[in-house]
């Protein structure tokens, strides 16, 4: 009788596989919950902004920026990480009245990311990713000072990227 239960749960399992692992996803890998912003930039209605954009502060949604080749990304200073791949995309985007205090960038694919102010280059707080997650690829948390910031993005294989920058807590 104590068998029986492993043997319907066997069952089971053959009969759907998946089944016991639908709770978990690549997005359970993130180092802290994400899934306000994995919706935000599924949405379709998101900004449209191009490649060397300005806004004057954070943002108000997620946006869909289009890229340019790699070599005409427009950087103000050269990627602290040299891409791979020389035939990629790249883009920066401004926010010339950034607030101070941690913000949040979540992107909807892999690539580097620098974040300048002042004429240097930010390290970020945190950072978390993971490969198999619908919708967001990378998330990282930077500490700005009140002030104009260029994020630079490059190594990315796709024309466009959707990103959202915010602070870390969305309602």
């Amino acid at each position: 009788m104590r068998y029986s239960y492993f043997v319907l749960a066997a069952l089971a399992w053959l009969a759907n596989p998946h089944a016991a692992f639908a709770e978990e996803s690549g997005c359970d890998k993130f180092a802290w919950p994400i899934h306000a912003e994995q919706k935000l930039l599924q949405r379709a209605d998101k900004i449209a902004a191009s490649s060397g954009q300005s806004f004057s502060g954070l943002p108000a949604g997620p946006v869909e920026l289009k890229l340019a080749r790699l070599d005409q990304g427009g950087f103000e200073k050269p990627p602290e990480r040299a891409p791979k791949n020389p035939d990629s995309f790249a883009g920066t985007l401004k926010i010339t009245e950034a607030p101070s205090g941690i913000i949040q960038v979540s992107l909807s694919d892999s690539m580097w990311v620098d974040a300048i102010q002042a004429g240097s280059y930010l390290k970020p707080t945190a950072h978390s990713g993971a490969r198999d997650c619908l919708g967001i690829r990378k998330v990282l948390k930077f500490e700005l000072r009140k002030g104009p910031v260029i994020f630079q993005f490059s190594g990315i294989e796709a024309g466009s990227i959707a990103l959202l920058i915010a602070p870390p807590a969305l309602p």
